[in-house]
C-alpha cells in the first residue's frame, strides 16, 4: 500500500516539472515598422542593447502613430500593439515585452532623422541677387554670377538647410565666394555630407563706347564722325539742329545719359555732352562738336548776328560764313534760285580762327549788274564742283529802280556835319551803324533828296553818341552807312567817325 502511494507521489511530481519547462521564455520584438504618407521605416533591433533604432528623412512626424510591432509567440506586450506613439516627445518611448513564462524584455525606440540636404542657396552682392543650382549627386551648389569683381566678393550667403541637420562652418559667417567654399552638415543620425561651392562669374563688360551718332533732322539725318581717342564726335552740316534729337548706338550693356530722345541744342557754344555707362559702371563722356560749314548772319550796316534779306541789286551786303575758304582752288560763292545761277565777286573783310578750330570770315558781297528780280535766290558754297552748303534763308533782290552810290562828300566826319552822297535813285532813307552796336535810321524827317534823286544829304547833328570822340573813346571808328527804305537795303559805304 505505502509502495503503491510512493510511485503515484512522484508520478505527480514528475507531471507538474513538465508543464512549468514547456512554457515560452521568449520576449523578443521581432519587427518594428512605422508608416508615414505611404512611406514604411523599418526600425534596426538591436536585440543586444533591446534599442530600436528607426531612421526617418524629411517627412513630417506626427503626434499620434500607430507602429506595426511583431513580437515572439506567446508574448505579450506593454503599451499595447494598437496603442499610438507621440514620435515628436524628448523621452524615450520603451516596450515592455513578457515572455509566456513571465519573462519581461523592455525595448527603447530611439526616432533619428537621416537628413543632411542644402534645400536653398543664394548670394546677394550689391542688390543683385544670384541663386545656386543645387546637384543632389554630385554635391555642388554652382552660382552664375555676373559683376562679382565690382565690389567685395566676401559674402554672408542665404542657406536653408534640413532642420534638423547641423552645418559648418556657421551659415551667418561671411565667405570669400571668388573661391569654392565647402559646407557639411551633419545628419541627427550622425550621417554627414559636404557641399561644394562654386562660382563662375562673368565679368561685366567694360565697353563704353558710341559706336553710331546721327542727328535727327526734318527729312534727314547729319551723321557723326567719332574719335574715340578723344571722346569726341564731329558733326559737319551746313543746317541749324538747334532743337533736334539724336540716334545713338553704344556698347552691348551699357547705358547712355542724357536720353537721346531729348531734344538738344547743337548749336550752343556749350558743347553738348554724352555720358556712356558700361555694364562694369565705368564711363566716357563724349563731345559733340558741331563743325558748321555756313552762311551765317547777312546785314546791310554789317551788324553780326542779324539776319537782312531783302536789297536793291546795286547793294553790298556784309555776310559771314563759318568753314567757307574760298582762297581754296575750285571754290565759288554762288547766287541760285530755280532758273538763275550768278558766280559773286566779294572782298575779304576779316577772318579768323576760334580756339575749335573753325574758320570765320566777314565779306562783303556784290551782285552781278545783270541780276534779275526774284524772291527766292539762295546763296551756295561750292567746292570741286560739289555743293557743300547754302543759306538757310532766302534774299529777295529788286533790281528796278535800284540806288545808286557814286561819291561822298568826305571821308571821315564829325559831330555837326553833313553828310554828301551822291548817285542816281537816291531816296530820303539811311541807316547808321555806329561804334557803340546801335543802329540809327533817317528817313525824310532828317534826310533831303534832289527831285533828281542825285543827291542826298543829312546833317549829322541828331546824335552826338555816333560819334566816339564825342563820349570820350577811341576814334576814329569806321562806320558803314546804308541806304534803307521800306525794309531794303541799297549801296553800304564805310566812313570814318571821329
Amino acid at each position: 500500500m505505502n509502495k503503491i502511494y510512493l510511485i503515484l507521489l512522484a508520478s505527480i511530481f514528475f507531471i507538474g516539472c513538465s508543464e512549468d519547462d514547456t512554457l515560452s521564455a521568449e520576449s523578443k520584438i521581432l519587427s518594428y515598422n512605422i508608416v508615414i504618407d505611404k512611406q514604411e521605416f523599418t526600425g534596426a533591433i538591436n536585440q543586444s542593447t533591446k534599442t530600436i533604432n528607426i531612421t526617418t528623412n524629411s517627412v513630417e512626424l506626427p503626434n499620434s502613430l500607430t507602429p506595426e510591432i511583431k513580437i515572439s509567440d506567446n508574448a505579450t506586450i506593454t503599451p499595447s500593439l494598437t496603442t499610438p506613439q507621440n514620435f515628436n516627445q524628448e523621452q524615450d518611448i520603451e516596450y515592455t515585452v513578457t515572455a509566456e513564462n513571465g519573462e519581461k524584455t523592455v525595448y527603447t525606440v530611439l526616432v533619428t532623422n537621416s537628413d543632411n540636404q542644402i534645400t536653398f542657396f543664394s548670394i546677394t552682392p550689391d542688390e543683385t541677387t544670384f541663386e545656386g543650382i543645387i546637384d543632389e549627386t554630385s554635391k555642388t551648389i554652382t552660382l552664375e554670377t555676373t559683376g562679382l569683381e565690382l565690389g567685395s566678393s566676401i559674402i554672408v550667403p542665404e542657406i536653408e538647410y534640413s532642420s534638423t541637420a547641423v552645418i559648418t562652418p556657421d551659415p551667418s559667417t561671411p565667405q570669400d565666394f571668388s573661391e569654392n567654399v565647402n559646407y557639411t552638415l551633419i545628419a541627427e543620425n550622425g550621417e554627414q555630407v559636404t557641399y561644394t561651392v562654386i562660382t563662375n562669374n562673368t565679368p561685366l563688360s567694360d565697353e563704353k563706347k558710341i559706336l553710331s551718332f546721327e542727328i535727327l533732322m526734318d527729312g534727314g539725318t547729319l551723321e557723326g564722325i567719332i574719335d574715340h581717342e578723344t571722346l569726341t564726335i564731329l558733326v559737319e552740316t551746313d543746317k541749324r539742329p538747334n532743337n533736334n534729337a539724336a540716334n545713338i548706338e553704344v556698347s552691348p550693356g551699357a547705358s547712355i545719359s542724357p536720353d537721346p530722345s531729348n531734344l538738344q541744342n547743337f548749336l550752343l557754344n556749350e558743347d553738348v555732352e554724352y555720358t556712356v555707362t558700361a555694364a562694369n559702371n565705368t564711363s566716357n563722356v563724349y563731345t559733340i562738336k558741331l563743325k558748321r560749314t555756313a552762311f551765317y548772319n547777312l546785314t546791310g550796316t554789317g551788324q553780326n548776328g542779324q539776319i537782312e534779306t531783302k536789297y536793291y541789286s546795286t547793294a553790298n551786303p556784309f555776310l559771314y560764313t563759318s568753314n567757307m575758304d574760298f582762297s581754296l582752288p575750285n571754290t565759288r560763292m554762288l547766287l541760285e534760285n530755280d532758273t538763275n545761277s550768278y558766280e559773286l565777286d566779294f572782298t575779304l573783310n576779316d577772318s579768323f580762327t576760334t580756339d575749335d578750330g573753325y574758320l570765320r570770315n566777314e565779306y562783303q558781297i556784290e551782285f552781278p549788274a545783270n541780276i534779275i528780280t526774284a524772291t527766292d535766290y539762295v546763296l551756295k558754297y561750292e567746292v570741286d564742283g560739289q555743293i557743300e552748303a547754302e543759306s538757310q534763308y532766302e534774299i529777295d533782290i529788286l533790281a528796278e529802280n535800284a540806288p545808286t552810290i557814286t561819291s561822298y562828300n568826305q571821308t571821315s566826319y564829325y559831330y555837326n556835319d553833313t553828310l554828301i552822297i551822291t548817285g542816281t535813285n537816291l531816296f530820303p532813307g539811311v541807316r547808321i551803324a555806329a561804334h557803340n552796336y546801335t543802329i540809327y535810321q533817317y528817313n525824310d524827317s532828317h534826310v533831303d533828296v534832289n527831285a533828281e534823286g542825285t543827291e542826298l544829304s543829312l546833317l549829322l547833328y541828331y546824335n552826338k553818341a555816333m560819334f566816339p570822340g564825342y563820349v570820350n573813346l577811341p576814334s576814329p571808328h569806321p562806320t558803314p552807312i546804308a541806304l534803307y527804305k521800306d525794309g531794303r537795303f541799297g549801296g553800304t559805304i564805310i566812313v570814318d567817325f571821329e
